[in-house]
């Protein structure tokens, strides 16, 4: 049993050591391929190790603590480094808050996680949810667009950093999708990978693509289904101030 209990935390290992080796990379000057590459590794750690203590039912606040950490450093510094490097530095050292403003929100967007993880998950119409954004899906957004977007603006993303890591820090419900079956999700991967097989350039193309549109999805999904909330509540209103 306590061989078992091990597993989980060498996948979070495995998160760091993606993770680090992608500093590496980045100090190297790697092509964002080979980043995005290892980013890629540390996420499917991070799912599994969550997914494995769920199924062995040994979750623990080690573990927990753990995962965090590594993720600060997958999915905090190498999305900040990495976006700093490629493109915010050409700016100069005052578009540095812009790029680093990521991981701070990582690290607080974990540190609150980790303080709300004894307490149930929250669950808006039924669906497990989480607060605010998380950290993974700016790191896949960023940088697997580095890959299939590499000419966009250094001015855009002043602005598109700072949006990502305040829906991080900000309270929208996520759906989790942490109750859902390992074959729910690669059925949703599948169809997204589809979707980009239909619009990439090539077939090598399309992985990268695939991981950029899922997150673009996913990030604003929350943000959507707010507004939309508030458009329903607005009509209803008008309704009942004309109705007679």
């Amino acid at each position: 049993m306590s061989s078992l209990r091990a597993i989980p935390n060498l996948f979070t290992l495995g998160n760091l050591l993606a993770g680090a080796t992608a500093l590496a990379l980045l100090q190297a000057d790697a092509s964002p391929v080979a980043v995005l590459a290892c980013t890629g590794t540390a996420l499917l750690c991070d799912l599994l190790d969550g997914r494995i203590a769920r199924a062995l039912k040994i979750d623990n606040p080690f573990g927990t603590q753990l995962d965090s950490l590594a993720d600060v450093v997958s999915f905090g510094l190498v999305p900040s480094l990495a976006i700093w490097q490629w493109k915010l530095s050409a700016l100069g050292p005052r578009a540095a808050p812009a790029a680093f403003a990521l991981a701070a929100a990582a690290a607080w967007r974990l540190a609150r996680f980790n303080v709300q993880a004894g307490g149930p998950p929250k669950k808006v119409r039924g669906a497990a949810r989480s607060t605010g954004l998380p950290v993974t899906f700016p790191a896949a957004l960023l940088l697997a667009g580095a890959v299939v977007w590499p000419d966009v603006s250094p001015r855009a993303l002043l602005a598109i950093c700072p949006a990502l890591g305040f829906l991080m820090v900000g309270t929208l419900p996520y759906r989790t999708f942490k109750d859902r079956s390992p074959r729910f999700m690669v059925g949703l991967a599948a169809v997204v990978l589809g979707v980009a097989v239909a619009f990439a350039p090539s077939v090598a193309g399309a992985v990268p693509m695939a991981i950029a549109l899922g997150a673009l999805a996913y990030t604003v999904s929350a943000p959507v289904a707010a507004v939309a909330g508030l458009t329903r509540s607005a009509s209803r209103g008008r309704r009942r101030l004309t109705s007679p």
